[in-house]
């Protein structure tokens, strides 16, 4: 696919999610989580990915308790899942934080939190570090916005990540 209708077709999906979260956000007085996989490249679903779904949701559910699932599916950018908690917003970043820090392959799980006005929370806002790269652990942005590393390099820790992940 070229790389523009690739673009195109990454940039609807993210709007499409973004629609989703906005109308259940807007029918809600709770916090939400958005469960998706933080995948690089073309093909947001490789082997393994879902092993690593899985165990996301396993570890909410375990951190969450009274955890709902409102929505999920599998869109250009990979699978994904909307999930409503009691947790407050502050606390429920808390606990996804944990979650993508407890083994080396949850640095690939993208665990968003949003208030029930529809912020999204961030890990600056708890005072913690930015997602770290998961080739150098530097920044993994400025490694984004530098290109500091090649295609070849990413796909080969990508690799090694998600081989790691528990069958």
């Amino acid at each position: 696919m070229p790389y523009a209708a690739l673009k195109s077709e990454l940039l609807a999906a993210r709007d499409a999610r973004q629609e989703r979260l906005d109308a259940l956000v807007r029918g809600t007085d709770n916090t939400l989580i958005q469960l998706a996989l933080n995948i690089p490249g073309k093909r947001k679903s490789p082997p393994r990915s879902r092993e690593l779904l899985y165990w996301g949701e396993e570890q909410l559910e375990a951190a969450f308790p009274s955890l709902l699932r409102l929505h999920s599916e599998e869109d250009a950018l990979g699978p994904w899942a909307l999930f409503l908690t009691a947790v407050e917003p502050l606390e429920a970043k808390r606990r996804c934080c944990g979650i993508e820090e407890q083994a080396s392959f949850a640095r690939l799980l993208d665990l968003d939190v949003y208030s029930a006005t529809g912020e999204q929370i961030g890990r600056r806002r708890l005072g913690r570090a930015p997602r770290q790269c998961f080739v150098c652990r530097a920044d993994a942005g400025e490694c984004m916005r530098a290109g500091r590393h090649d295609r070849k390099r990413i796909d080969e820790a990508l690799n090694q990540l998600l081989q790691s992940i528990p069958a």
